[in-house]
């Protein structure tokens, strides 16, 4: 018999209403709904013996296969309904009117459901059904269609998952399609096959919670490389260039060389400018569309640096469930590393330099020794700018760093333009445009390019980059800030009111049920704990546990019981309303959750750091006034210790500090810069009251806590003299104090970051020259 006919849809089966029992099989449903919408995807599954019993399905193999492709259906069709925001008003009837209609009876499956599910005819059926059923529920046509566009990648990916996982079970049906299915090289390929479809879901799922996904309003990046070229022939002299060059093309490239020595590439680049974009796209294309090669993405902040790099490798690949087996120990094809976040592992507990330095060194290690005989594995590094830096006598070979390019050259960039080549077919170009187009065909608007109340002169700073284009997308569609109105206005400005978007966002006529019981003051003042609370866990992650004692700490224990669900249940239901996702469970097996972007974490953790601030000295004004009123001057460094002492404030954050004050009235600026004056001077006279701290400190912690709070004290002081332009007059209790502070931070300052506090020191009036003096 052929395999075409053997596969063909049994009668009596599947989705005839006449023999599925209803009850049962939407009981299935809702128990998936329940599950991920309470974050919990990884748990949601539909029993193997319930289904049976639900479709009346037997288990010959023609039947097993329309349970695997059911299955399929079944979870992908909720998993993005749930991020569509409507499961919760997901109704039998709905459902009924739709799907009963949906597949006629002369579907068949033939070998297609293991060499191309995705181009299976009853995946385009179920895509139109998807489509149709987000239009009864009120989406817009535009946003169904976006939904719809990506419907094949969920399942693909819910198909390998189901298949992979009740493998035994599906063993007849492999039996008639693969031969000797049990082979282990069978079972790696069919993993490889499975960890492919999750990386094209990465790109075509939805992004950042909305309907579209990254792939649809995906610009090609474009990058630099340095290099020096013969600027004068007669005296050997030569100049750096900037050669530009189309990013994918030039990894491309690269990959499929066999160069000695040439193992690994670098991508370079700020925050928000495309480096995690870039991995997943990459990565994906590399998994689909190159043949002979496997790839592996390992975001950073998931990787173990106390293992090495193989082991971190293998544990991070088991916890993950996508491959069994050690990939550096079976290259069966030329394998693609790729390593996402190289600034995450200085987040990770010793001094970032050290932390970075050993990864790299370990890597080009691994890759050497895995290359003896022939090129099989090859590795890409990405990272912000000042992780990178720190490690450039690790990339010495040509091309080896790739840095991005924004959208738009603005400012120093531009000014240089003269040190680029290639900047006549790629570098010039308004990238911008194509990115505004791409989202107005996602989002059902017809934008032919940048709106022109956003193409300013003053605005492109904050139009340039990937991230800030769809922030500011969001924030112009609001209509809540003029665009086309001078007056004070920075990326702050954005960010504040993607806080107001995300809180005002409406589902289905109602409010996000993870934000309806409380106000958007109370919204907003918890996330920015959340953004407290992930900093001080290292940068990017965090758990309802901490974020529920740092709520207590700071006495917002009450706000937590608004929650209907409670404290746990409600921070559970808070993180999903705005960009969170779950990032893996914590050694105690408790989940973690962490930002879809590290500059959301930093920008509510300067809002934070200005809320203490904007306390501090009101209350210590208050004290000033009445003596029984406020707080002391070591009772304001106290607090300060313990929100700024367990990190130091890098150059990101202070980024946001300085924008978030540069938002307020002068005179306001003026008095938090006196104020910071006098309590770096009563912090040099007095010491820091780390005795206060509860429990107390060790030594070595009250070593970190004094140097991390002194160079918040003085970053927050250089913030408030870049927004008046004054120097700060601090009451330095001796005329070498200033000398003293500087050896204090040399001597305790084990990160390069702590340049950031040197620099503030340059805005502080001179003991000895009071007038107008700096040191």
């Amino acid at each position: 018999m052929p395999i075409k006919n053997l596969f063909s849809k049994p009668k009596r089966v599947l989705f005839k209403p006449i023999t599925i029992d209803a009850g049962k099989f939407f009981r299935a449903s809702l128990k998936v709904a329940v599950h991920t919408a309470t974050g919990k995807w990884q748990d949601a599954a539909i029993d193997f013996g319930e289904l049976i019993g639900a479709t009346g399905l037997e288990t010959k193999p023609e039947e097993l296969a329309w349970i695997l492709v059911q299955k399929a259906l079944l979870a992908s069709f909720l998993e993005i309904a749930i991020e569509s925001e409507v499961a919760d008003v997901m109704s039998r009837p709905d459902l009924d009117q739709v799907w009963n209609k949906a597949f006629p009876d002369d579907l068949v499956i033939d070998s297609q459901l293991f060499d191309s599910p995705g181009k299976l005819k009853i995946v385009e059926i179920a895509a139109e059904f998807l489509k149709e059923w987000l239009l009864l529920k009120g989406l817009n046509s535009a946003r169904a269609t976006t939904v719809q566009a990506r419907y094949a990648s969920y399942f693909l990916y819910a198909l390998q998952s189901e298949y992979v996982k009740n493998a035994d079970r599906y063993a007849p049906v492999t039996a008639l399609l693969i031969q000797n299915p049990l082979a282990a090289a069978v079972k790696r390929d069919q993993e490889w096959s499975h960890y492919a479809s999750w990386l094209a879901k990465q790109v075509g799922g939805s992004m950042l919670n909305e309907t579209f996904s990254l792939l649809q309003v995906y610009v090609p990046l474009r990058s630099y490389y340095e290099t020096y070229v013969a600027s004068d022939e007669h005296t050997g002299n030569r100049s750096l260039k900037r050669r530009v060059v189309d990013l994918q093309r030039e990894i491309d490239s690269w990959l499929t060389s066999s160069i000695a020595g040439d193992f690994f590439r670098v991508i370079s680049g700020g925050p928000g400018s495309g480096k995690s974009s870039f991995c997943k796209m990459y990565a994906a294309h590399v998994a689909t569309t190159i043949p002979g090669y496997n790839v592996i993405l390992v975001p950073l902040h998931l990787f173990d640096v106390g293992l090495d790099i193989e082991g971190g490798l293998i544990q991070f690949l088991r916890s993950s469930g996508m491959l069994s087996f050690n990939p550096l120990e079976t290259i069966e094809k030329p394998l693609l590393l790729i390593f996402d976040g190289l600034d995450e592992l200085s987040m990770q507990g010793k001094a970032g330099f050290e932390v970075v330095q050993s990864f790299v060194r370990q890597l080009d290690t691994v890759l050497s020794r895995t290359n003896i005989k022939s090129i099989r594995a090859k590795a890409i590094l990405s990272g912000r700018k000042l992780a990178i830096q720190s490690q450039a006598p690790e990339f010495m070979t040509p091309r080896q760093v790739q840095h991005l390019l924004p959208f738009l050259l603005t400012g120093r960039e531009l000014e240089d333009h003269q040190l680029f080549e290639g900047m006549t077919s790629l570098g010039l170009d308004d990238q911008r445009h194509e990115w505004w187009q791409k989202y107005g065909i996602a989002v059902g608007v017809d934008y032919r390019g940048v709106p022109d109340s956003v193409n300013r002169q003053e605005l492109r700073e904050i139009t340039s980059e990937p991230l800030l284009c769809y922030l500011l997308a969001l924030s112009y569609e609001r209509g809540e800030i003029r665009f086309d109105q001078r007056g004070k206005f920075n990326l702050n400005s954005i960010y504040g009111d993607l806080l107001s978007a995300v809180y005002a966002r409406s589902y289905a006529g109602k409010p996000h049920p993870g934000v309806r019981d409380i106000s958007e003051t109370d919204f907003i003042r918890i996330l920015e704990e959340i953004g407290l609370s992930s900093w001080h866990g290292q940068g990017r992650t965090t758990s309802v546990s901490e974020i529920e004692a740092h709520c207590t700490e700071s006495s917002l224990s009450e706000l937590l019981e608004k929650f209907q669900d409670g404290a746990k249940g409600g921070v559970a239901r808070m993180l999903m309303a705005f960009y969170f996702r779950q990032g893996g469970n914590r050694k105690d097996g408790e989940p973690s959750f962490e930002f879809t972007h590290k500059s959301f974490g930093e920008y509510l953790t300067a809002r934070r750091i200005i809320r203490l601030l904007r306390r501090v000295v009101d209350q210590t004004q208050r004290r000033a006034e009445d003596h029984d009123d406020g707080i002391d001057d070591r009772t304001a460094l106290n607090d300060i210790t313990e929100i700024c002492g367990p990190m130091t404030i890098d150059t990101y954050i202070f980024a946001f500090i300085v924008n978030e004050i540069g938002l307020m009235p002068l005179p306001k600026v003026r008095d938090w810069q006196a104020t910071l004056a006098r309590l770096v001077g009563v912090t040099l006279r007095e010491q820091l009251p780390l005795e206060r701290q509860v429990p107390r400190l060790s030594f070595q912690k009250e070593l970190k806590y004094h140097r991390n709070t002194m160079e918040a004290l003085l970053a927050l002081s250089n913030a408030t003299g870049r927004v008046t332009g004054d120097l700060t007059n601090v009451p330095w209790p001796e005329e070498n104090s200033a000398c003293q502070l500087l050896q204090l931070l040399c001597a305790t300052s084990i990160t390069k970051e702590s340049h950031l506090s040197w620099s503030a020191l340059a805005t502080l009036i001179s003991p000895s020259r009071r007038s107008k003096a700096s040191i």
